[in-house]
């Protein structure tokens, strides 16, 4: 994560959920150089990235007295519930104008319930999971699916999703988590991929450092031709 202006890093994140997959992305978020406030019921974890600079929060609702950006990586729809909707829950003390960000692989029907209700107190929500393991969050290549890209919305002057998703097909995705990316005719998110190697523990440099890029691939290496595709809007 490079290239943050010091506006952008102005920015207070909070980050609730550090797992396999929380700590890494959180890891990240407070090396890019933004204000970080954590929270997790397992101690390690917290420890860890205090000891990096991060704040600590004692709850939810502690965490979201500070904090622009609230970003969730929990186990499931109940526990995202929780945390934003709970009696210690992110919504008794977020400014009007947060977003909260959940990452969680949740129904649908969960973040439009959340957006509702949060939407009533001026707080915003937005569906972000993400593709990728350990490693690509450790190095900050995971990609997120979310319903569009504002860029792609403003681009296109509309929010009607035939003229965006056009747009979205002609612009370049080349950003912390996609290389030379773009959204393909049949909407086949092509991107580079790499060959990882493991590293030796004498050879690490810090918690996360487990791999080394030994090659990049090629988007149009690695996925199928545009011909292979069984998208019926493929003329052929």
């Amino acid at each position: 994560m490079t290239g943050v202006d010091i506006e952008v890093r102005s920015v207070s994140v909070g980050y609730i959920g550090l797992g396999t997959m929380g700590e890494p992305m959180a890891t990240n978020v407070v090396r890019a150089g933004f204000p970080v406030t954590v929270f997790d019921l397992a101690a390690p974890p917290v420890a860890r990235l205090s000891a990096m600079g991060a704040y600590k929060a004692t709850s939810p609702a502690d965490l979201g007295r500070g904090c622009d950006v609230a970003l969730l990586n929990v186990v499931n729809d109940a526990q995202v519930e929780e945390v934003v909707l709970g009696e210690s829950g992110l919504l008794l003390t977020l400014r009007e104008g947060a977003v909260i960000v959940v990452h969680s692989t949740v129904r649908p029907a969960t973040c439009i319930r959340l957006a509702e209700i949060a939407g009533r107190r001026g707080v915003g929500v937005v569906d972000a999971p993400f593709t990728g393991g350990a490693a690509a969050a450790a190095a900050g290549r995971l990609a997120l699916l979310v319903g569009g890209e504002d860029r792609a919305v403003e681009a296109a002057r509309t929010d009607e999703a035939t003229a965006v998703m056009a747009k979205m097909k002609e612009l370049p995705v080349d950003d912390i988590f996609s290389r030379n990316g773009r959204v393909r005719e049949d909407g086949l998110m092509m991107h580079d991929m790499y060959l990882m190697e493991v590293k030796q523990p004498s050879e690490a440099k810090g918690p996360w450092d487990y791999y080394r890029v030994l090659a990049t691939l090629p988007a149009d290496t690695v996925f199928p031709p545009l011909q292979a595709s069984d998208c019926p809007l493929i003329k052929k």
